[in-house]
């Protein structure tokens, strides 16, 4: 973000926003506004003799208001908070006689995120199968060096408390926890991607990839994530970042994303991330060696140097 002094923002013009349908007022000094967004410097300035910027007042129609409160605490605080609007109610814990895993998992009581279903395998194994690799690359992604990395590297690693889902609520309100998480997030970045914010952009990605590695779906919660994809391709075009995190969150769990009921429904909706999740999906049809190229080629940063599998030690997979 950049360096300016509380004396500067605090001697800008206040600017009165009027945002969504009910119009409600946000007065916030305008240095707050201007200096991350290109579009709202523009439309502030009084040399383009824009009424915005006449009248010192603005309006947000289509923007939910708590959509444009995150946008003020990222530019007060380098960062926002997510408020549930659910009732939580922890479920008390019920002893329960042991049970051996696989046939718990068997069974369909096991519900596991990415990062715990990666935990089961040793990383020598996961090395060798393009199926985990791809699942361990995509959780890892939200690393410093990721595609959906922090974009303060400074603060990497270390998001608010309520960045992560409560472990004693149910699995059903869990997962309307993250339908909430996820469609706030998905509205920021929309908000930022349409009044060119590149850095919130960053960070709402960076909040969706978390919820995403972190949550247990059920089928219901698979359904919920179906919806929340079909109103990101109504708000972005072909190649945008947001609808490549969610495709990679489908393909690194394709297995049980096909079998969740409506799945089919929803292609038929949304026939963009069909034809999506077929681009991305590696080359598992091909030798294992090219298949685990064309993983590591997926998660590859587009100003990163090398070629994926240009080590010595990727030979030793041709014959695997």
């Amino acid at each position: 973000m950049a360096n300016r002094t509380v004396a500067e923002t605090d001697c800008s013009h206040i600017i009165r926003f009027f945002v969504g349908p009910g119009k409600r007022v946000f007065a916030v000094h305008e240095n707050l506004i201007v200096r991350h967004s290109s579009v709202f410097a523009a439309m502030l300035n009084t040399a383009n003799a824009m009424s915005e910027a006449m009248k010192a007042e603005v309006t947000l129609g289509d923007t939910q208001p708590r959509t444009f409160a995150s946008l003020i605490d990222w530019a007060t605080y380098g960062d926002y908070k997510f408020h549930t609007t659910i009732q939580k109610r922890p479920v008390a814990a019920q002893p329960q006689p042991p049970r051996n895993a696989a046939v718990a998992k068997a069974e369909g009581d096991q519900h596991e995120s990415f990062e715990q279903h990666l935990r089961q395998y040793p990383e020598d194994l996961i090395a060798k199968k393009p199926y985990l690799l791809y699942m361990q690359l995509f959780v890892y992604s939200g690393l410093p060096d990721g595609l959906y990395r922090h974009p303060r590297p400074e603060l990497a690693g270390t998001a608010p408390a309520d960045d992560d889902f409560d472990a004693e609520l149910d699995l059903a309100m869990e997962n309307r926890e993250f339908g909430e998480r996820c469609y706030h997030h998905m509205q920021v970045f929309v908000f930022a991607d349409c009044y060119n914010i590149p850095e919130l952009r960053q960070l709402c990605l960076h909040k969706l990839h978390r919820c995403l590695q972190r949550a247990r779906l059920s089928d219901k919660g698979y359904q919920i994530l179906f919806e929340i994809i079909a109103i990101a391709y109504d708000n972005t075009g072909e190649g945008d970042p947001l609808r490549k995190l969610f495709v990679q969150a489908c393909v690194a769990d394709l297995c049980l994303v096909r079998q969740t009921p409506g799945f089919s429904g929803f292609l038929d909706r949304v026939p963009g991330v069909a034809a999506d999740i077929f681009r991305e999906q590696p080359k598992f049809w091909d030798c294992r060696l090219v298949a685990l190229c064309d993983v590591e080629a997926k998660f590859k940063r587009p100003e990163s140097d090398g070629t994926p599998c240009e080590r010595d030690s990727r030979k030793e997979r041709s014959d695997l």
